[in-house]
């Protein structure tokens, strides 16, 4: 089978559309955007606690494609048991669905990205939902087995 042809991608979003987006949804949370908002220059996210989990959400305009990237830090890579720890990350990514484990320097976290083309209020909020769920589960269950500390 061959795909033939460019189709025209419809219902791009910008990234100032997509912070409106992202704006009301923390307003039907019940949070304040403007408070929870990332201080750096030149970088368009926000940094919430929902639940347990600390979740980073960035809206990065690339070359290619700009993408909403939503970060969740969990826990600290383990100093034992490494092997192990990085097998059962394995695992539990074969089982996610929208979303993979990371190792980034010395912590794990959940990590979502994808195209602002499409993106509505329901569906960051689902993302949000599910991101904050699953870190909270995998934390709890990643602390019990190896005896990770959490990232704070």
């Amino acid at each position: 089978m061959v795909l033939s042809g460019v189709k025209k991608v419809r219902n791009q979003r910008t990234v100032q559309q997509c912070t409106r987006i992202i704006e009301q949804v923390f307003k039907n949370f019940g949070l304040d955007p403007r408070k929870d908002r990332l201080p750096q220059k030149g970088v368009v996210g926000w940094v919430v606690r929902r639940g347990e989990a600390i979740i980073y959400i960035l809206l990065n305009k690339n070359k290619r494609m700009d993408t909403l990237r939503i970060i969740s830090p969990m826990v600290h890579l383990p100093k034992r048991n490494q092997a192990a720890f990085l097998r059962r990350c394995l695992d539990y990514n074969f089982a996610m669905i929208n979303c993979a484990l990371a190792a980034n320097k010395d912590f794990l976290a959940i990590v979502f990205e994808r195209p602002l083309t499409g993106l509505n209020p329901e569906e960051v909020a689902y993302i949000l939902d599910n991101l904050s769920r699953l870190a909270d589960e995998l934390e709890k269950e990643l602390k019990e087995e190896f005896g990770v500390i959490l990232y704070e």
